[in-house]
């Protein structure tokens, strides 16, 4: 049986005392700590009841120092130490700064007798215990590492609140964003000028990765042609975890790196998968625009950037 302890719990037409009587209950909290002070000590009178958790002991008889009427108040006597006092004299009682506030030494019993325990009052709730509160940010965190790995283990990763995506035909839309090793990447200048190829994608994205080597392959030959190229990473960790992912790479990622973390860039293009693949043609028009990858997918992405270059027989 664990430690117990007095409830201050009152019922409910006692819980708002009028002045007269918290003034009452003030001056006997500062009778009962000098008594301590001048070597008495504590102890719960000998008529004291257990009761349900409301009012545990009863109303205070008139040699209690005390004098309180309060039922909120709880009954003590008091009795000066010495060679002859019973066991409950070596036991105390931690007064707090309210009448009635107090927690038993845990072991003690109510009454003259053996020293025992025994439970008085309610128990505290386990929610509101330290060990449930570091449970349920565990339970939390768990849950949080499995989303995290269901999310990664997809192909493919979904993504929420992307604009409308553009149909080809459509003009491309320009932006402006933050390179992954400094400086801006500006694509206004290469509309209407150049071939354009776009790769959005993600380091948590396991498509992404597997069709970012094609793509490189498909800019390094085309480059000399006019193709121009950029791979949008839409992850909102910061930009140190990207460049550790880059640099571990087994190729080299040799077009730059864009950095779209409040993915503005991905609304104006409606990304809402990854990875999504965009080739714009020299007339600033959305020529392709594809979902998703799957081996071979690259054959027919590199058909349309020689579409897009005008290299296509």
């Amino acid at each position: 049986m664990g430690p117990w302890y007095f409830s201050t719990r009152a019922p409910k037409a006692s819980r708002s005392p009028s002045r007269a009587r918290v003034a009452s209950s003030e001056s006997a909290s500062k009778n009962l700590v000098g008594s301590m002070m001048r070597g008495n000590t504590l102890r719960p009178r000998e008529s004291a009841q257990v009761g349900d958790g409301r009012r545990i002991l009863p109303q205070a008889r008139s040699g209690c120092p005390s004098g309180a009427s309060n039922p909120r108040a709880r009954t003590f006597s008091v009795k000066p130490r010495g060679p002859g006092a019973d066991p409950w004299g070596d036991r105390s009682f931690d007064f707090g700064n309210r009448l009635g506030q107090a927690m038993a030494t845990p072991g003690m019993g109510i009454a003259g007798g053996s020293p025992t325990r025994v439970p008085v009052g309610r128990r505290p709730r386990p929610s509101t215990t330290a060990l449930s509160f570091f449970r349920r940010r565990t339970l939390r965190l768990l849950c949080l590492i499995a989303t995290f790995l269901f999310v990664s283990a997809q192909p493919s990763l979904a993504l929420f609140g992307a604009g409308k995506k553009p149909e080809p035909g459509d003009d491309a839309p320009a932006f402006t964003a933050p390179l992954l090793v400094g400086g801006d990447f500006d694509l206004a200048p290469h509309i209407g000028q150049n071939a354009i190829l776009l790769d959005f994608w993600s380091i948590y994205c396991v498509s992404c990765v597997q069709e970012m080597p094609k793509l490189v392959d498909i800019y390094n030959r085309y480059k000399d042609q006019g193709l121009v190229a950029a791979g949008i990473d839409l992850d909102s960790f910061g930009t140190r975890r990207v460049k550790k992912f880059v640099a571990g790479l087994d190729f080299q990622v040799t077009y730059p790196i864009v950095v779209d973390k409040r993915r503005e860039v991905a609304a104006k293009y409606g990304v809402s998968v990854l990875p999504t693949t965009v080739v714009i043609g020299r007339d600033g028009k959305v020529l392709y625009y594809h979902v998703g990858y799957s081996p071979g997918d690259e054959a027919e992405i590199e058909e349309k950037v020689k579409e897009a270059l005008g290299l296509a027989q």
